[in-house]
């Protein structure tokens, strides 16, 4: 389950530690920058990519300024079908 913000929020909130709610969301989900670093290649080439349907993501909320999520689990299969053995 994605939590929009571990602010405000306590461990007594939703049943569980902090440490563990917060690596949760990290681990699981990246921002756009962050999934870009992740992949190693600029945020422009990861955005045509989306666009163009290669690899998955998920947009919280409607126009332009939606925040845009990339699963983990997603970008390493993305990165798993392009291995190229040598």
């Amino acid at each position: 389950m994605f939590f929009r913000s571990h602010k405000g929020m306590t461990a007594m909130d939703i049943g569980g530690s902090e440490k563990k709610i917060e690596k949760r969301l990290v681990v699981e989900y990246l921002t756009r920058e962050e999934a870009a670093r992740y992949l190693r290649c600029s945020v422009s080439w990861l955005d045509h990519k989306a666009a163009d349907g290669k690899i998955p993501y998920y947009k919280l909320g409607n126009g332009r300024t939606s925040k845009v999520l990339y699963k983990v689990e997603d970008l390493k299969k993305y990165i798993e079908k392009r291995w190229v053995e040598i």
